[in-house]
């Protein structure tokens, strides 16, 4: 081991000291017998060294009397430089040492594992607890960096645990309505429901308005995170739902048709990842084999699979499609790979028939909306006629058909809002 203090030191010493353990210490026993090799590895260490004396930490130092706007500024310009802090960061920095934020939050995700999972940033517990504090004192509702830092202390340490259990119970929620963190596009509505749950309960997890409002927003076209201004304004609207109104402007009209259904094959399009939701929440058995599915088991398979697709001559952009997704097993992803969806949909036939299990693998079918008659279309000869719909040929038609079961679902879940008709042009997306 070298000596720190001696590294570290700007003299001769250090040079001699370094070229002494090179050729003394027994560590290097390639280079015993050659000294410009020596030499070499000495100037080597010698220019990390270097690098290690010389090396500079900024540091911005503040009075402990500095204004609000100083500190944003400051931070502003730190950003603007190319180091990336969020406001988070900043109010770690403006409260500590009471509250400690940084050491709450990461007691937060400690304590609940879907803070980590679905990536949430500390902010949201304070976006959270200003909603809250906006409530009470029956002021504008505004979440914003500002009205995060003009917090008090005291009031964060008292409204703290409440928010951070609050936006649990929202991921939570969210999760069993089938989003994944990679189909989440918008945390702002998980922090108003999260705020209305903390502040005014009056609309609880299984209430499906809270459903119905949650998809009317997640399958809008070109919805994205959302900003602060939206985070207020979703909670107002969220708390005029609990008190009694369900106009157009609380829950807003979607627009989808089998059409647009089927032309969604961009995981960035929040409507594609919306039906993603859909899809994972309606599955419990994997369609394969009708084992019981877990939440870490669960992987999409392209019921067209995308090499089939390129050999069959097929169009690989409607194979990308969401209609062509399925939720199922790794174990049945790797199995089925490629595999004709012919070959592979007989096998789920077969299989059930000889089990004597036709009503299960009719279920599942439905849950993962394939298009069929009912059970006894798969047990007779009109089996035939289901596993045809699966030809290269009857490929766009399939399509089109679980189009239809994906727009069937679609209105169950938000009703009235859900409109068909092309939407009017004079309308923003």
């Amino acid at each position: 081991m070298l000596r720190a203090d001696i590294a570290l030191s700007d003299s001769k010493n250090t040079e001699r000291y370094v070229y002494s353990y090179i050729r003394e210490s027994g560590d290097f026993p390639d280079l015993e017998e050659d000294m410009n090799s020596q030499c070499d590895a000495a100037a080597e260490i010698k220019d990390v060294f270097e690098v290690i004396r010389n090396y500079q930490i900024p540091i911005v130092e503040l009075e402990s009397d500095a204004g609000l706007k100083s500190i944003c500024r400051i931070f502003e310009t730190i950003n603007s430089t190319g180091t990336r802090l969020t406001t988070f960061d900043l109010a770690v920095a403006r409260f500590f040492p009471k509250p400690d934020l940084k050491s709450k939050w990461e007691e937060a995700k400690k304590s609940y594992s879907v803070l980590s999972e679905f990536n949430v940033d500390g902010e949201r517990v304070l976006q959270v607890i200003v909603l809250r504090n906006a409530e009470e004192n029956n002021s504008a509702l505004e979440v914003n960096r500002g009205t995060q830092l003009q917090l008090s202390p005291d009031y964060i340490e008292k409204n703290w645990d409440e928010a951070v259990t609050s936006l649990v119970r929202a991921f939570d929620w969210v999760k069993k309505m089938g989003a994944r963190p990679k189909t989440l596009t918008n945390h702002a509505l998980l922090v108003a429901i999260a705020a209305h749950w903390c502040a005014r309960p009056m609309l609880p997890p299984d209430h499906l308005l809270l459903k119905r409002w949650f998809f009317s927003n997640l399958l809008q076209s070109g919805a994205t995170q959302a900003s602060n201004y939206r985070i207020s304004r979703y909670f107002k609207l969220l708390r005029d739902l609990a008190a009694g109104n369900t106009d157009r402007e609380i829950i807003p009209t979607v627009y989808l048709t089998t059409d647009i259904i089927v032309g969604l094959n961009r995981g960035s399009d929040s409507r594609f990842k919306a039906l993603q939701c859909i899809l994972f929440a309606a599955v419990s058995e994997d369609l394969y084999n009708g084992e019981s599915l877990a939440d870490e088991d669960l992987e999409e398979h392209h019921i067209f699979p995308k090499a089939y697709c390129n050999r069959e001559g097929l169009n690989i952009k409607l194979c990308e499609s969401i209609v062509n997704r399925i939720v199922i097993s790794k174990k049945s992803n790797r199995k089925l790979l490629d595999t004709s969806p012919r070959e592979y949909f007989k096998d789920i036939i077969n299989q059930a028939k000889d089990s004597g299990t036709i009503v299960g693998a009719a279920a599942r079918l439905q849950a993962c909306f394939i298009p069929h008659s009912n059970s006894k279309n798969l047990d007779d000869e009109n089996k035939e006629h289901f596993i045809e719909q699966f030809a290269p040929a009857q490929f766009e038609s399939f399509m089109k058909s679980r189009a239809n079961l994906f727009l069937e679902e679609i209105q169950k879940v938000i009703g009235d809002s859900l409109e068909t008709q092309q939407k009017p042009e004079n309308e923003d997306e």
